[in-house]
């Protein structure tokens, strides 16, 4: 069985209060279980007629493509294990969580804790310079790291997947926001006692000795309070112009966290700068 998990941010409820457009929704009764808080909504819409039926309509005259209707359903699970609330989508449920209550990099933390580095499949990256592509990497079977041609100091991983070490959690994990297990014989009365290896392995730095650059990078929301921060210490910067680190570290205002921040991107554009002046490197 494939599942798909997101981890909703601390002190969110289980509560269609996180379902984007939650009056498309009804609560549907679960069956109860100990211990276990969770609450199943669904949404689903008549079967229509196929959105490419109409293109095939001028050669088929008869009444022979009745049968191809589609329908957008989705259901989203939501159950609090551990003092955090998990939510597991089916069909296009994954549209319906609001994005506020989504712990980032939920999804890419789990797998780079439960992969080897010699057993990675595929990975989605950003360039954090240049022209900044976006790259998505896939091997035709589990591979080292290294086979992918990552540039961990330039390059944002955003999604990473690849074979499970420990079988008997689960066979192949796919991760960034999200997290995707495949795992097998499972059914969902089990959901309780996966959950809470999940956290475990949520909460866990194995991924520190083969996928340590992961922190590299880390995204903000542009509601995080440090996006506000850094857009001050700039504007400052550019207002005042320091010659050295220490003058511009005794700007009012300028912390030592967004110094080193700023610091960091410098020097991924001094290194970058240096990659183009001497390609033979």
């Amino acid at each position: 069985m494939r599942i798909t998990l997101y981890l909703l941010r601390d002190e969110t409820p289980p509560s269609a209060d996180v379902l984007r457009d939650a009056g498309r929704f009804r609560e549907v009764e679960i069956a109860p279980a100990d211990g276990v808080d969770w609450h199943l909504f669904v949404s689903g819409h008549p079967p229509g007629e196929a959105s490419w039926v109409k293109n095939l309509r001028p050669i088929v005259p008869s009444d022979d493509l009745l049968e191809c209707r589609t329908s957008s359903s989705s259901a989203v699970l939501l159950i609090e294990r551990n003092g955090r609330v998990f939510a597991l989508t089916f069909g296009h449920g994954f549209h319906a969580i609001d994005a506020q209550y989504i712990e980032r990099g939920f999804g890419l933390r789990v797998t780079a804790n439960v992969i080897a580095a010699t057993q990675v499949t595929s990975a989605d990256t950003r360039g954090m310079s240049g022209n900044g592509r976006n790259q998505k990497t896939m091997l035709s079977t589990a591979s080292a790291l290294y086979d992918l041609g990552i540039e961990p100091t330039e390059e944002w991983v955003r999604q990473l997947s690849g074979k499970v070490t420990e079988q008997d959690f689960a066979t192949t994990a796919a991760g960034a926001d999200s997290l995707r297990l495949t795992i097998k014989d499972f059914s969902l009365t089990q959901l309780p006692e996966k959950l809470a290896g999940i956290c475990e392995r949520f909460e866990a730095d194995d991924y520190v000795k083969d996928f340590a650059f992961l922190d590299n990078f880390i995204r903000l929301d542009r509601s995080d309070p440090l996006v506000s921060e850094l857009d001050q210490v700039v504007e400052k910067l550019e207002a005042i112009r320091p010659r050295s680190v220490g003058q511009a570290s005794r700007i009012s205002g300028v912390t030592p966290a967004a110094i080193a921040i700023l610091l960091t991107h410098i020097g991924l554009v001094e290194r970058r700068k240096a990659l183009v002046a001497s390609p033979s490197q």
